[in-house]
């Protein structure tokens, strides 16, 4: 008897699907006002999803915890192999939604976000040339950024389970740029405490660069965790009830 109740729980889910929680409206196709609507909802639900949401499915966005980020050494100034682990990230729900567009049509999808005083940290594990200076370093990261802007494209396509429309996510794609960097890696060179604060003078010079080697990793991460919130998200709420005819 019990296996048979998440069996009649998930055809209940296919069929009816859950709602869009009362707090985010639901934008009506036809109003004049849709883009703005969406863009007003978009903001909401960062704040409503901060803690997560059981019903959906929907880890907590603040903070937001990753497992493991892995950075692979890039040719020049900064070639070093990254790992982190335990990575915190705080301030996703205080950002702002600058552009959210959802067109129908072409199933396309597109949101352009700023966080703002966003704080990061992990335990890491570095090895290699950091500025030239050879680096084999453990120890704890804190990061902050008072300038994070995400933009993401994705494409969708629409399905039906039990006569009832969804949307299924078929690609996204994550670009990142960051500002007003600040990177504290405690120790990374044991036994000379001047070259070790030199160096850590250097990379908070020069976050830029410093960043522009994470890059790709963070953008992957953050693409595979978006890819999987989106179709974790949809493929519970029906069309009709994402948006109003």
């Amino acid at each position: 008897m019990k296996s048979i109740v998440p069996l009649l729980l998930a055809f209940v889910i296919s069929t009816l699907g859950v709602d869009l929680p009362p707090e985010i409206e639901a934008c009506k196709i036809s109003d004049p006002n849709f883009h703005k609507c969406l863009i007003s909802s978009a903001q909401k639900a960062f704040t409503v999803f901060a803690n997560g949401n059981k019903d959906l499915g929907v880890p907590s966005l603040d903070p937001l915890h990753l497992d493991v980020v892995l950075v692979e050494p890039q040719p020049g100034s900064i070639n070093i192999d990254q790992k982190y682990t335990d990575v915190v990230i705080e301030g996703m729900s205080t950002g702002v939604v600058n552009d959210f567009m959802f067109n129908l049509n072409d199933c396309t999808i597109w949101l352009n976000h700023t966080l703002k005083h966003l704080k990061s940290s992990a335990n890491y594990e570095i090895k290699g040339q950091l500025l030239l200076l050879p680096v084999d370093a453990k120890g704890h990261l804190l990061a902050t950024s008072e300038f994070f802007n995400v933009y993401i494209k994705a494409t969708c396509e629409k399905f039906k389970e039990q006569d009832t429309e969804y949307i299924r996510v078929l690609t996204s794609k994550v670009k990142m740029d960051a500002r007003n960097l600040q990177f504290d890696f405690g120790v990374l060179i044991n036994g000379n405490p001047q070259l070790d604060n030199d160096l850590h003078k250097v990379i908070n010079d020069n976050p830029n660069d410093f960043f522009e080697v994470m890059r790709p990793a963070c953008e992957a991460l953050w693409n595979t965790a978006i890819f999987k919130l989106m179709n974790t998200v949809f493929a519970q709420i029906p069309l009709h009830k994402l948006f109003k005819d």
